[in-house]
């Protein structure tokens, strides 16, 4: 029963003192190792001198086992502890260490002896620590034999200069405490060695083990594999992981143009890509080597180093550490510039050659020897409505090109002669399309040979003349139904064909006229004149126009060359039309044309939908065009948009027929609107479709006469208000404003009264005298002034006016003409201003008032801008009525603005 345990018991097991007093100790023993504690408890009970030593499991508080190693001690005789007395300590990691170790160590000497390479361990002085299998082989000893001696007592099995050559490297090794690695030789073979210091703890060298691998076989392949390599026509390569060259053969000189060492550790393989393709295959390669793939067949574009192309073939494998990562890839690049190059060739013309053939205009099909289909081009698609899948591989499309049997039939001996070797030209055959439709084709055929000259098929080309034929048709029936006169004659005068109107012209039936000379026909005079003409066409080669009479008649010819295949001119295709009525027609419209365009009054006419048929000179010059400018427009281009214009008058004259003298508004080409004064008429016959007749003048001078009378006559019904005004009015308010400054003598309780009475009556005598200044101002003659001069003055009165210390005031017109009246414009500007002065906005820092000129095709506009209050759509919409304002009461007339734009 454990009666006392000290409190580190928690650490170990988990458990407190407090859980384990009281308890037995073998409730924490291992179930199998209980006997070897009590056993090892009844040997401390009975030797009270021994120190009894024990390894046993113990169950800890989480459930595991750990492992302790305990001392106990028999006490029971001491009087001061009167018990037995166990201590312990945790080994469970020790043990773990030491089996961990041990299987180590068998791993290790397994591989020790599994090993083909030659492995031996001395110490520092030479002594033989340890060897392997393979190296005892090597020496001819047994391990037990050797191990113990020193290296120098085995000098004799190896050359004197090899075995001393070695030793260096071991006391090498010892010296710089770092591994040596060195290729040597011995009785005709190879060996790869590698010398590795063992450290004691304080850092010295005191064994080296050292490993050797005999690469005799593997050096004697390298050297097969590099002359291989060395003459091969494929570049073999190594690159590292990320691209750069470690190893290259000689072909990349004759591939590239490059020496090895001119790419080796110097150039990444996507260095050598062609510019255009780099970043591509660049992504494409990198994506193989993320994945650690082997590749095949990889196509490259490179730059040869003179900055030829070069097209590579490049197979690869990766090559990767012991741990998988990657640590390069080799392969070999085979050079297919010259194949690609003739496969381009031979790509192009095959798709040029297919482009011939599919893109031609022409039905081409070509079969073999069987009749069965196989080309079928586009064309042969289009014309028959059968697509190509639906044709190829079989002959079933000659039953649904000619559905009727006794046709197929006579068309497949046809084939069967072209197969044979007869060729076909212009061979016409109706086919039934997939539709239904019937359509005319004109073939050539013939057929095909091999090299051997044997019949393999045969091609044919058609042309679709459906509809040349009918054209020619529906040519010979226009022909006969025109009214001009058509004959096709040969250059001797030889008539050939001729339509009806011709026949009728020359009186007599077509029949009889064909193969007649046209001399026959012709008074002599007109005959020479007419065959000067034909000889000129065979010189110039060119189409021939002229006008002539005969009989009193008139007529326009038109003589057309018709070539053979050499170019020479041997047909005449003569085109002529009676103008006698059209030429009586030309000289009347000449005569309406020159008293339309001396007219001092606009003449236009139009047709139905407004377009401009015909103006005169006076009319395009008035709306600031030429007449060829507005001749083929639309009259709604030249007329107001918002007022009674020459749009609306056109639609009066369509709905009644006529228009009466009406006052309509008219645009220029600058967009400026002037009034005019027009009327029109719907003029209609027979043989021509109706059109619209309008006279116009413009009364623009008249409008602005009218208005500079209606001017004077308000100015002078103002004038007469403005005196009956002033008189009336001013003495009743000279005696309120005697009487308000009386009372406020005598009645001071009421001065605050009194003086509204004063401020009120000021007003309203500064209405009555803005008024009657405002009807002084007469109609002057307008004249040149300088806008810049006018502002500058009205800014100066303004001053005068208000208080203006804390207003800018900025004049940006430059010095401009412009003709007015410069009393009524300062009057206006200074109003205007005034106003801008007078918005200010008192939450801001500062009020500007900035007035600036725009100059627009021949006016000036003057803007006036300040930051004032502003004003909202109800103050816009009443600013220009009289007596308003939106100053305080006493402050403003109300009449600024109103006066502003009443000058304007």
């Amino acid at each position: 029963i454990v009666e006392y345990i000290s409190p580190s018991i928690k650490k170990i097991l988990g458990f407190s003192p407090e859980e384990i007093v009281g308890k037995s100790a073998l409730e924490f023993i291992h179930p199998k190792e209980e006997e070897i504690a009590f056993n090892k408890f009844e040997e401390i009970i009975s030797n009270p001198e021994k120190v009894v030593s024990a390894k046993f499991r113990v169950r800890c508080k989480d459930g595991n086992w750990k492992i302790v190693e305990g001392r106990g001690r028999n006490l029971l005789a001491n009087p001061v502890v009167e018990g037995i007395v166990i201590i312990f300590n945790d080994i469970t990691e020790l043990v773990e260490k030491k089996r961990a170790l041990r299987e180590s160590e068998s791993k290790l000497k397994a591989l020790f002896n599994a090993t083909h390479d030659l492995l031996l361990l001395i110490a520092s002085n030479g002594t033989i620590l340890d060897f392997n299998e393979a190296m005892a082989k090597s020496l001819g000893k047994k391990r037990e034999e050797a191990i113990g001696k020193n290296v120098w007592d085995y000098k004799e099995f190896i050359d004197g200069k090899a075995f001393n050559r070695r030793w260096r490297y071991v006391m090498e090794v010892i010296k710089a405490k770092k591994p040596v690695h060195f290729v040597d030789s011995r009785d005709g073979r190879w060996f790869d060695n590698t010398y590795y210091p063992i450290f004691d703890e304080n850092g010295n060298v005191i064994q080296v083990a050292i490993f050797a691998r005999d690469i005799t076989d593997l050096k004697k392949a390298k050297e097969r594999l590099e002359q291989v390599v060395e003459n091969a026509n494929e570049w073999i390569w190594e690159v590292d992981e990320n691209g750069l060259y470690t190893y290259s053969s000689p072909a990349v000189e004759k591939i590239l143009g490059y020496k090895p060492e001119e790419i080796i550790g110097k150039k990444h393989f996507y260095d050598l890509f062609h510019p255009e393709d780099r970043e591509k295959l660049k992504e494409e390669a990198f994506e193989i080597f993320r994945k650690k793939q082997p590749f095949r067949n990889f196509l490259n574009r490179n730059l040869h180093k003179n900055g030829e192309e070069r097209w590579l073939i490049t197979s690869g494998v990766p090559v990767l550490d012991e741990k998988g990562n990657l640590k390069g890839y080799r392969g070999l690049d085979l050079d297919i510039t010259e194949k690609k190059r003739a496969q381009e060739k031979i790509k192009e013309l095959n798709k040029y050659l297919e482009s011939i053939i599919e893109n031609a205009n022409v039905w081409i099909d070509v079969l073999d020897e069987k009749g069965n289909v196989v080309i079928w081009n586009k064309a042969a698609e289009e014309i028959s409505g059968y697509k190509r899948e639906e044709v190829i591989g079989h002959k079933k499309i000659w039953e649904w090109l000619y559905p009727n049997k006794a046709y197929r039939e006579k068309i497949f001996r046809k084939a069967m002669d072209i197969i044979k070797g007869e060729v076909v030209k212009d061979f016409e055959t109706v086919i039934h399309t997939k539709n239904g439709e019937k359509k005319i084709i004109s073939w050539y055929s013939r057929n095909l040979l091999d090299e051997n000259g044997k019949i393999i098929g045969s091609v044919a080309l058609g042309i679709d003349v459906t509809e040349q034929r009918k054209a020619e048709k529906m040519a010979q029936t226009l022909i006969n139904a025109t009214h001009d006169l058509m004959l096709l004659a040969k250059t001797d005068g030889t008539i050939l064909d001729l339509n009806e109107a011709m026949a009728k012209a020359l009186g007599k039936k077509r029949e009889e006229i064909i193969g007649t000379n046209i001399k026959d026909y012709l008074p002599l005079e007109v005959y020479k004149r007419r065959t000067a003409k034909v000889r000129e066409v065979e010189r110039t080669k060119k189409k021939v126009r002229f006008i002539d009479s005969r009989n009193g008649r008139w007529f326009d010819h038109c003589f057309y060359p018709i070539f053979d295949e050499n170019g020479n001119v041997t047909h005449i295709a003569v085109f002529s039309r009676d103008i006698t009525e059209q030429r009586k027609m030309e000289r009347e419209v000449r005569k309406f044309k020159t008293i339309a365009d001396t007219a001092n009054y606009g003449v236009a006419i139009l047709d139905v939908n407004g377009k401009i048929a015909y103006v005169n000179d006076y009319f395009a010059k008035v709306h600031g065009c030429n007449a060829n400018e507005l001749v083929g427009e639309y009259i709604d281009e030249i007329s107001s948009k918002d007022k009674n214009s020459l749009l609306h008058l056109k639609e009066k004259i369509l709905e009644k027929g006529y228009a009466n003298a009406t006052e309509i508004y008219q645009q220029k080409r600058g967009g400026k609107i002037f009034p005019m004064l027009a009327a029109g008429t719907l003029v209609k016959d027979e043989e021509n479709p109706p059109y619209i007749a309008i006279t116009a003048i413009d009364i623009t001078e008249r409008k602005e006469m009218e208005e500079q009378l209606l001017q004077q006559k308000k100015l002078a019904s103002l004038g007469r208000l403005a005196a009956v005004v002033a008189h009336e009015l001013n003495t009743p308010l000279a005696n309120i404003m005697i009487t308000a400054e009386y009372l406020m003598e005598k009645a001071k309780d009421y001065k605050e009264e009194l003086e509204t009475i004063k401020k009120e009556v000021e007003n309203a005598s500064s209405i009555v005298r803005d008024v009657l200044n405002f009807s002084r101002i007469g109609i002057k003659e307008k004249k040149e002034v300088d806008m810049k001069e006018i502002v500058d003055n009205a800014i100066e009165k303004v001053k005068r006016i208000l208080p203006c210390d804390d207003v800018i005031i900025q004049n940006r017109v430059e010095n401009c003409k412009v003709i007015g009246d410069s009393q009524r414009l300062m009057e206006c500007f200074v109003n205007i201003i005034k106003n801008a002065v007078m918005a200010k906005d008192e939450n801001k820092n500062c009020h500007y008032v900035i007035i600036d000129a725009v100059e627009k095709d021949d006016r000036v506009e003057i803007i006036v801008r300040d930051n004032g209050i502003g004003m909202d759509d109800e103050v816009q919409r009443e600013a220009l009525k009289p007596f308003f304002t939106t100053c305080p009461l006493g402050e403003g007339t109300g009449l600024g603005l109103f006066i502003a734009n009443w000058i304007a």
